[in-house]
């Protein structure tokens, strides 16, 4: 079974529910953290038994294996990021507000619609059963979690 492998961009109090909820899922994992400052990005991924960090997303989606990013940063810097991860085709989930702009919003969708899927999968369909099954259940828990 292929394990979901996640980095969380943004290390501060929102990211803990993200962290909490993969370790209760079968087959998610969060893999890498990134923040502004390192020593954030070191205490919350050793907090969650992660084991790399970062305190450039750039660098943490070029050298670890990924699938996803979650992006629970200051608002103003969503966009930048997920235009990052989009470039490297890279699953993303971000956090409210989309952007802080309508421009930055437009940008990020046409960059979603646009990048290939990571690792040639172009279609929910083609990713295996259980795959979509562990993610489906990751996203339930987050979008009912108020």
């Amino acid at each position: 079974m292929q394990t979901l492998r996640f980095g969380m961009v943004g290390c501060g109090q929102r990211s803990d529910h993200f962290f909490k909820m993969a370790q209760a899922i079968k087959d998610v994992a969060f893999v890498a953290t990134c923040a502004s400052h390192l020593e954030s990005a070191q205490r919350k991924g050793t907090a969650y038994g992660i084991t790399a960090h970062f305190d450039e997303y750039e660098t943490m989606m070029d050298e670890v294996e990924l699938d996803a990013v979650f992006v629970t940063t200051p608002q103003s810097v969503h966009a930048e990021v997920c235009l990052a991860a989009f470039e490297r085709g890279l699953h993303v989930l971000n956090e409210k507000p989309m952007a802080t702009s309508f421009e930055n919003c437009q940008a990020m969708v046409r960059a979603a619609q646009w990048q290939p899927l990571s690792r040639t999968v172009r279609r929910w369909s083609e990713l295996p059963t259980k795959v979509v099954s562990s993610l489906c259940r990751f996203l339930m828990r987050w979008f009912l979690r108020y």
